[in-house]
């Protein structure tokens, strides 16, 4: 996964002038270069969401994780529990690396998906899959958000297996498709 980190410089300018003897104009110009990158699927923002546990099986997420995707030429694109097989919604709860309990995991009904730059491109936020797609244009880019929202529930006696006071996280798959 791609992650782009924008810096801003600030540039100030101070002038004293004690007599007008006439005015001008001046511009700044320069070319663009590749403003929207090589690739067809650019990812400009990526930002983890939060959840909290309910004590008994199930994770809520109270700030929704947010992806912006910069897209050119690509036609789909979705977001899935990750390694989730297709339609199943069931992934796994990390401990850092370590797996810890299969859950599984309901998008609807705290997710969207927008895009903007494409006025007929359709998106959907379903239980277990978030899409959008005709996203494809013949010039430009579109703009695609994902706001990741919803719940896992873990399976069993997963809890068990759980520490006190301890971060976990739970991993979504984010695909550009033609």
């Amino acid at each position: 996964m791609k992650t782009i980190i924008a810096t801003a410089i600030a540039l100030t300018i101070a002038t004293s002038v004690s007599a007008n003897m006439g005015t001008g104009t001046a511009t700044w110009g320069g070319n663009s270069g590749t403003v929207h990158g090589n690739g067809n699927c650019q990812f400009k923002k990526n930002q983890p969401g939060v959840m909290s546990f309910d004590g008994v099986d199930t994770w809520n997420v109270t700030t929704n994780a947010v992806v912006v995707l910069k897209t050119r030429g690509v036609n789909n694109a979705k977001v899935i529990p990750e390694g989730a097989p297709t339609g199943s919604g069931v992934t796994k709860l990390y401990q850092g690396d370590t797996a810890v309990a299969d859950v599984t995991v309901n998008y609807a009904p705290k997710s969207t998906v927008s895009v903007n730059g494409k006025n007929d491109a359709s998106t959907n936020a379903n239980t277990n899959s978030l899409t959008a797609g005709n996203l494809k244009k013949n010039s430009g880019v579109t703009k695609v958000t994902f706001s990741i929202g919803g719940k896992a529930t873990m399976s069993g006696d997963a809890v068990l297996d759980m520490d006190d006071n301890t971060n976990y996280t739970i991993n979504h798959t984010v695909t550009c498709l033609q």
